[in-house]
Order: structure tokens, then C-alpha cells, then sequence
């Protein structure tokens, strides 16, 4: 039909992790995620991640769009 997008196939990943950060016990220190060139703001691909820590939704990471390429992550006790 006239103006319809056409349909694009996408794929969907779901990836985890388990990281030791190691730091030493009373130390107040910002953890951040940082994804991509941090110098520039968009990239020339279009992908989107979505942050989760301990079950909580962090944030939203899209690519082409920017600007936020570095998400901070609070204190988990």
C-alpha cells in the first residue's frame, strides 16, 4: 500500500553478565556503562540496548539518535 513503511527484520539478543567490580569495601565509587565512541555523539548504526542492574531499568541506549552514551549506575548494597 502507498505510504506504508516496509517491514524490516530485526533481530533481538538478550545478554547478561556477572562482574566482580572489586572495589574495596567503604569506598564511595561511580560505576558507569559506557557504550560506543564516547567522543562522538551518534553512530553511523542504528541499535538500541536497554540497562538493567539488579532488575532495574537504568536506561536506554540508542545509537543513531544520542547523545547519552555513558550511564551511571547507583550503589547496590
Amino acid at each position: 500500500m502507498p505510504g506504508q513503511r516496509p517491514v524490516r527484520h530485526t533481530r533481538s539478543c538478550v545478554k547478561a553478565a556477572r562482574i566482580d567490580l572489586a572495589v574495596p569495601k567503604g569506598q564511595d565509587a561511580t560505576i558507569g556503562l559506557a557504550f560506543g565512541d564516547t567522543s562522538k555523539l551518534r553512530s553511523p548504526v542504528s541499535y538500541r540496548v536497554l540497562i538493567f542492574v539488579n532488575g532495574w531499568n537504568m536506561g536506554q541506549f540508542i545509537a543513531h539518535v544520542g547523545p547519552q552514551r555513558v550511564f551511571p549506575n547507583p550503589r547496590v548494597s
